[in-house]
């Protein structure tokens, strides 16, 4: 008995991490040289994009899509293609209603602002 309750606390861990997570993605900071949320950094000047610890060119973005969890979910996936063998997807979680279109639209304008492309 005390296995399945310890399997209970851990599952129920997880969700609980995965919705705060979910929720502080909604957050961002912008100013002179870089924009930040959901664990992406766009540095202006060095013209770089920073994703959950791995760095790349901005010019090495080549999409940028969202994607629901269910047809009546308002939680999303936001899905930046990066032009890398690695690590060609990277997936950031939002689970308020209309946060990963404000994201996905500041993501765009940062990733002009540095020189990259242009999704729209």
């Amino acid at each position: 008995m005390e296995f399945f309750t310890i399997i209970i606390i851990v599952v129920l861990g997880i969700i609980g991490y995965l919705f705060l997570k979910g929720f502080l993605n909604t957050r961002y900071t912008v100013n002179e040289s870089e924009f930040k949320q959901g664990g992406v950094t766009v540095n202006f000047k060095d013209r770089t994009i920073n994703i959950n610890g791995h760095s790349f060119g901005v010019d090495q973005v080549t999409g940028m899509r969202y994607r629901s969890f269910s047809s009546n979910s308002k939680a999303k996936n936001v899905i930046i293609e990066i032009d890398d063998f690695k690590r060609p997807r990277h997936k950031i979680v939002f689970l308020t209603s209309g946060q990963s279109e404000k994201f996905m639209q500041r993501l765009s304008t940062a990733l002009r602002k540095a020189g990259g492309p242009s999704f729209k």
